[in-house]
């Protein structure tokens, strides 16, 4: 194997995986674990979401729920980060916006890990676009201009190269250096090699 292939069958998908890990296994962990005050309008809509500062009302939180803002304490509560992005879900008008939430941030956590060691990969690719995208069209689609602002231009075309990065895994897989290669036994090309040799005949003893 030359040197070229064997960069892109080992190196670059391990490179992509343990770059996706270092992006999203901080993001994940702030938005599990972190927490963050909010206040106002953001009080008002998380609580109609059933977000609590000891957890969730999942009367509120279940799909269908609708409640007016408006209806709620605007006093400031402490909760978890990952409600920030409850925040952008309700504002987009998307149900659940709470659950989706816990959904994007567990996704992020847990995919991240799955990259570093490459233990299903190309599920995890797939779980990850599906968040960056979603990202993307939440706050960056509508940016999109020459004059925006430095840090929305960073903030939008980090959430496509993570996308792209994420479906680029999906598509070609984790590489050899990985947990997937391990599992799935040898590879190809030794299958088939092992398979092609003819087995020796046994000599009949007279």
């Amino acid at each position: 194997m030359g040197m070229t292939a064997a960069a892109t069958n080992q190196l670059l998908p391990l490179i992509a995986r343990l770059f996706l890990c270092a992006a999203f296994l901080p993001m994940g962990w702030q938005k599990t674990f972190g927490m963050t005050t909010f206040s106002g309008r953001d009080a008002q809509v998380l609580r109609a979401a059933g977000v609590r500062s000891d957890g969730l009302d999942w009367n509120l939180a279940k799909p269908g729920t609708v409640l007016a803002p408006e209806s709620q304490d605007g006093a400031p509560f402490e909760a978890r980060s990952l409600y920030t992005v409850s925040l952008r879900c309700a504002e987009s008008g998307m149900p659940s916006p709470a659950v989706l939430g816990w959904a994007a941030a567990l996704t992020e956590l847990c995919g991240a890990v799955m990259m570093g060691v490459g233990f299903f990969a190309r599920l995890a690719g797939f779980a990850l676009a599906i968040v960056m995208g979603v990202a993307f069209w939440l706050t960056g689609a509508s940016s999109l201009a020459w004059s925006m602002p430095m840090e929305d231009y960073l903030r939008t075309w980090t959430q496509a190269g993570l996308f792209f990065m994420s479906v680029t895994v999906l598509l070609s897989g984790p590489g050899r250096l990985s947990l997937d290669a391990m599992l799935s036994g040898l590879p190809k090309s030794g299958r088939t090699a092992a398979a092609g040799k003819k087995s020796k005949p046994k000599q009949v003893e007279e």
